[in-house]
């Protein structure tokens, strides 16, 4: 079985295979992420320091406003990664905004970013046909 075409593939897949936390394999609290409290400053100290909740505690800062240069500057990660994976958040925002009605729109979106049947992270959002 081949890993993926693309990062977002391949990324998505890697997260498939870890071992979900919390209800439905959400990462609800911040303790979660090894993270102290639910603020930005705390969100972006953490990723000086890499820790395998790192990806989670990118994923947190983006939903708290952290913009790709910021995660670049702390983490010394490549800005080309993590404009994937914000895409790939803005991508399951608006799966989740849809509703289990769902539309065409977020399911050919989802399709176009690599998400195989529904974000990997939630759970949640409409079931798209094949």
């Amino acid at each position: 079985m081949a890993i993926g075409r693309t990062f977002k593939e391949a990324f998505q897949k890697g997260l498939r295979g870890l071992e979900p936390t919390g209800p439905a394999g959400g990462r609800p609290t911040p303790a979660d992420d090894r993270l102290q409290d639910e603020s930005l400053e705390t969100a972006l100290a953490a990723l000086r320091t890499p820790t395998p909740e790192r990806v989670f505690q990118i994923k947190r800062a983006f939903q708290l406003g952290a913009t790709v240069e910021a995660v670049a500057e702390r983490s010394r990660i490549d800005p080309w990664f993590l404009y994937q994976m914000a895409e790939l958040l803005e991508a399951e925002e608006e799966w989740k905004a849809a509703g289990p009605a769902g539309t065409l729109s977020p399911c050919a979106r989802a399709a176009r970013v690599a998400a195989v049947s529904r974000p990997v992270t939630t759970g949640a959002g409409p079931r798209c046909g094949r």
